[in-house]
């Protein structure tokens, strides 16, 4: 009995660390149909940077992939912000089911979105990255508000999805 209410304490103690925790779920898809593969993990911001001919994860093979980001943006107060995607490839933000900033980037040159306002508290959170064939497979997303310029979304304000079993 006592091994089951101690497994259970520490069950409820890993559960309520993880609702604390900074950062996103990070998952990466490759191939199609059949052949589709995924891994996921935590990641701390939105930016990511795969060498050529290396994998995105060590459990799937090198080459195209896709990488999502999904969580919570959590706000401590209302503000009007700005996103900026700084890469190579396909790039798409939703925010509370909105497409925020949707581009397609070739220079690697900020692409900037439109400044928004977006309230206090936590919002749903989802990124999409497909990096450009024959381009440097590297990333970032930024924002800016008010009170700030632009620069590297800071961990702290993102709270992580759940993971998927199946990854």
């Amino acid at each position: 009995m006592r091994v089951i209410a101690v497994c259970a304490v520490l069950a409820l103690a890993g559960f309520v660390r993880s609702q604390d925790q900074a950062g996103l779920v990070l998952g990466f898809s490759v191939g199609e149909g059949e052949a589709a593969r995924a891994d996921e993990r935590l990641a701390r911001t939105v930016a990511l940077t795969v060498a050529d001919g290396e994998r995105p994860t060590p459990f799937l093979d090198a080459g195209q992939f896709l990488a999502e980001w999904r969580g919570e943006l959590v706000l401590e107060k209302r503000d009007k912000i700005g996103f900026a995607f700084v890469g190579f490839g396909r790039f798409e933000l939703m925010i509370d089911g909105e497409i925020w900033l949707a581009c397609a980037s070739a220079t690697g040159e900020p692409v900037v979105g439109e400044v928004r306002r977006l309230g206090k508290g936590s919002h749903a959170f989802q990124a999409s990255w497909a990096p450009a064939h024959g381009k440097p497979r590297c990333m970032r997303l930024e924002w800016e508000g008010r009170a700030f310029r632009r620069e590297p979304i800071p961990s702290h304000v993102f709270r992580p999805a759940a993971l998927d079993p199946k990854s």
